[in-house]
């Protein structure tokens, strides 16, 4: 079937919707059922047959076989290469931006989650559904093991029915103590937090101006002071 060209799978894709009408179905759901069948008209039609022709439940299987992510880029400054380098127990954020350059929207409840390597501990607080063409900025919380070492964990997004797609992200961790460069470049990258605490400026409006004494002031022009008799 690797000989095959794209007329000879456009025909097969019009044989095999003339078979089964007055059932419609789209054009790509139909070269699905015949890509499972390793592009063989017979055994596709037995496939959809099999399935009672459940169009919904295979529509869905095909676009969740269809579903793509891209990373773009990392958006953590003080990411090399990738690697993150923090103190033993430390909480940080680690950012990407993603992009949906499949064909579909993600389904709803799909978010980023850990496929395998070194268990991390990690949170994930929000979904991530994306139109095609579309991007966004997505954060994840990670803490860091206790113990010194290099720590490699595997990423990637994932539908409520279990399905895993796209681009794999990777998590690399250096945990050891930190260098005095290491430490101030560790501070500035904390407002990666994706719930930032805003703190109000300070004011400065200058002395302020002194209260009034109880006691009255003396008599102004007289310097005399009372005779003791």
């Amino acid at each position: 079937m690797s000989q095959m060209t794209t007329d000879d799978r456009e025909n097969l894709i019009l044989k095999f919707k003339d078979i089964i009408s007055p059932r419609i179905i789209p054009h790509e759901l139909a070269a699905f059922y015949l890509d499972l069948a390793n592009w063989n008209l017979s055994t596709a039609i037995s496939v959809f047959y099999d399935q009672n022709g459940d169009l919904v439940h295979m529509e869905e299987a095909f676009r969740q076989s269809c579903l793509s992510s891209t990373v773009k880029e990392c958006t953590n400054k003080e990411a090399i290469s990738g690697t993150f380098t923090y103190r033993p127990n430390t909480t940080f954020f680690i950012g990407w931006r993603v992009v949906n350059d499949g064909r579909f929207r993600w389904p709803d409840g799909t978010r980023l989650a850990f496929v395998d390597g070194d268990p991390i501990d990690y949170e994930v607080w929000k979904d991530t559904v994306l139109d095609p063409d579309a991007s966004e900025n997505i954060e994840i919380r990670i803490t860091c093991p206790f113990e010194m070492g290099d720590f490699k964990a595997r990423f990637q997004f994932v539908t409520p029915q279990n399905i895993f797609f796209g681009e794999s992200i990777w998590v690399i961790l250096r945990v050891r103590p930190l260098t005095e460069a290491e430490a101030a470049m560790e501070v500035f990258a904390q407002p990666m937090d994706p719930y930032p605490r805003q703190l109000m400026p300070y004011q400065f409006e200058g002395p302020s101006a002194p209260e009034p004494s109880p006691v009255p002031d003396p008599p102004q022009g007289s310097n005399d002071e009372p005779m003791m008799e």
